[in-house]
């Protein structure tokens, strides 16, 4: 008698639960801003080039290479003080002597235009987008976006099923920060940070 008085209450708190749960509605509410990429960071690499008298290559120092360079790079307004050295250097196994600069410009154009000098020992070995770090966005309009985008969308599926949407039941927002900001680096012109949280509905008939 027991078991059976435990199985009849184990039901009705299922039935119950299910009714409750047809009783209201989960959205999921989502928002979005994007942050423009100020410029490109260019990485390059100087490499020296030994002589081969077989293939006719005359040797070119390290110090000719940047010195053809930095011409190119005065005649775009560029100036030696521009370019930011890498240091320590990687680790060269084949003993070949190397130096690795950073230049950071404001065009993708410009980029490419420097991408494309014929400097013999002189190569273009990375390009990343760089972000202005002040650039600060408070989350808030995200969140109010985000909740109009759930209740939009709650709203919509109500209606397809003959019924409304009543009181907020519950809100959940996992978001830790109030304050967002591009990265320093990036792959993409262009950077994206999303925003969602979940509102739970009353349905009504």
């Amino acid at each position: 008698m027991r078991t059976l008085f435990c199985l009849v209450l184990l039901t009705l708190g299922f039935l119950s639960a299910q009714a409750q749960e047809e009783n209201y509605i989960r959205m999921v509410g989502n928002s979005e801003i994007s942050f423009k990429a100020t410029g490109l960071k260019i990485t390059m690499d100087l490499k020296e080039i030994k002589r081969d008298e077989y293939q006719k290559i005359r040797e070119k120092s390290i110090s000719e290479i940047k010195t053809e360079l930095l011409a190119n790079l005065a005649r775009m307004g560029y100036k030696e003080s521009d370019l930011e050295e890498v240091w320590p250097p990687a680790n060269r196994y084949n003993r070949e002597k190397k130096e690795t600069y950073t230049l950071e410009v404001d065009s993708k154009e410009k980029a490419k235009e420097i991408s494309k000098l014929e400097i013999g020992g002189f190569s273009c070995t990375q390009f990343k987008y760089i972000y202005d770090q002040s650039e600060k966005f408070d989350t808030y309009p995200l969140s109010m976006q985000a909740i109009d985008d759930a209740h939009r969308k709650a709203k919509a599926l109500a209606s397809k099923v003959g019924k409304k949407i009543g009181k907020v039941i519950n809100i959940t927002d996992k978001t830790s920060s109030k304050k967002i900001s591009p990265p320093r680096n990036s792959d993409t012109e262009t950077f994206s940070y999303s925003y969602s949280l979940t509102i739970t509905y009353e349905l009504l008939d």
